[in-house]
Formats: C-alpha cells, structure tokens, sequence
C-alpha cells in the first residue's frame, strides 16, 4: 500500500497542507476547480494571495492524476 504524504500549499492559511496519495491530490482550499479547468482561490480567502497563485500555478504544471479540491468538482489532470 502506497503512502500519502502531506505537501506544503501554502496560500489559504501559512501552513495549508495538501495531501498526495497513489494517482490524487486532496488539495482542499488551495484551489478550485470550475469548468474543467484549475483556479487559484479567491483573493479575498487567502491569507496570502501571491502565494497562493504560486501554489495554484505550481500544482497546475507540475500535477497528473485525480485533483480533488474542497470546492469544485474531481478534475483528472492528465
């Protein structure tokens, strides 16, 4: 059995964490997702708008596989 690991995404709060797990990213409240495409969260709900871009951007062109955020639907990233 595979592990899952936390991964820092920093950007909603200072120590957001993601987790990673065999083929999916539980991202949580790092990112949405709206019309099949990736968004950063929202200005107005991050702590730390710039990073949270940084995040969004990061996972968006680094990511493969199921992304599951807290807000928007299952998004496969291939």
């Amino acid at each position: 059995m595979e592990p899952i690991i936390a991964v820092a995404s920093p950007g909603h709060t200072p120590g957001h964490l993601a987790y990673q797990g065999p083929g999916f990213l539980l991202v949580g409240d790092a990112m949405t997702t709206r019309n099949g495409q990736i968004h950063a969260l929202p200005r107005i709900l991050a702590w730390d708008a710039a990073k949270a871009q940084d995040t969004a951007a990061d996972i968006q062109s680094h990511w493969h596989g199921w992304l599951l955020p807290a807000h928007g639907e299952p998004l496969f990233v291939a």
